[in-house]
């Protein structure tokens, strides 16, 4: 009977034991289980502290450059403004500088266009004086290129002091420069040089001239080969075209002013009826044709 109990509680007490082993097994392994879940969830823990640091240093420098950003857009805003200022400034300045060159090329216009009818009132005294010159009796010496009336010389110290105001007003840099007509040795070349520089500077002419020095000293021949180039000199700077004048004395004596184009196949238009009809001229009529317009001043 004890021993069948003995044997009873061996059984027993060995499931328990094995039970008991089981069980503990199980423990191990649970723990093992939770052993290497603790590890992971501390690992992790970690990774997202230093993610979260990580994140939080991002975070800062973010910070750092959207201030930065906002500091450089507001000194922009500043400078855009600054330039919408100035641009605002300019359009302003621009406005009036518009305004006052509209002003100054109706002003341009409207001297131009003195200037104009002043050349017309010249143009049509100079044809009434040569009219009345032409009307003047015979000089004495009949036929001559040099004979001159008594008036002659003072006329041609009137016309001399006009070609000296020319100089002042028109081609002299200052109005204290010396006259060159003071001391000139040949006042005929000077005062036809002078005439056209005077268009040159006034209308913007494109005239050349080339005289011949010491053409003549009678004021007679001189006073009308200086009002002929005259005459030749403002219709021809009323022309486009570039011309050029030469005044100089022909193998036969006689005196000839020729304007012609300086570019090949231009014409000058001019009109000579005016010159004709001082009876002291011969025209070139053949001369005119081809665009090159001759004056001569002879004997008759």
């Amino acid at each position: 009977m004890i021993t069948a109990v003995a044997v009873i509680l061996g059984l027993i007490a060995g499931g328990l034991l094995v039970a008991l082993r089981r069980l503990a097994h199980r423990a191990r392994l649970q723990r093992q289980q939770l052993s290497n879940h603790l590890r992971e969830t501390q690992t992790a823990l970690e990774t997202s502290r230093r993610r979260e640091a990580a994140s939080l240093d991002a975070s800062s420098e973010a910070r750092q450059t959207i201030e930065a950003l906002e500091g450089s857009l507001a000194a922009t805003r500043d400078q855009i403004a600054d330039l919408d200022e100035e641009i605002e400034a300019a359009d302003a300045l621009a406005n009036d500088q518009s305004a006052e060159l509209a002003s100054m090329a109706i002003e341009n216009e409207e001297l131009r266009r003195r200037i104009a009818s002043t050349e017309l009132d010249l143009l049509s005294a100079r044809r009434d004086l040569e009219r009345l010159e032409a009307e003047r009796p015979a000089p004495t010496t009949a036929g001559s290129l040099d004979g001159h009336s008594p008036d002659a010389e003072a006329l041609w110290r009137l016309e001399l002091a006009r070609s000296e105001r020319t100089w002042l007003h028109s081609v002299a840099i200052l109005p204290d420069d010396p006259s060159p007509f003071g001391d000139s040795d040949d006042p005929l070349r000077l005062a036809i040089e002078t005439e056209a520089s005077a268009l040159r500077d006034d209308v913007g002419a494109f005239l050349t001239v080339e005289v011949e020095p010491h053409l003549s000293d009678d004021p007679a021949t001189a006073h009308l080969v200086l009002r002929v180039a005259q005459e030749l000199l403002a219709q021809a700077a009323r022309l486009d075209e570039p011309s050029h004048l030469s005044v100089l004395r022909t193998p036969s004596g006689a005196i000839a002013l020729a304007m012609r184009p300086v570019e090949v196949g231009d014409v000058l238009q001019l009109d000579l009826t005016a010159l004709a009809l001082t009876g002291e001229v011969d025209i070139d009529l053949t001369s005119t044709d081809l665009g090159t317009h001759t004056v001569t001043l002879g004997a008759r």
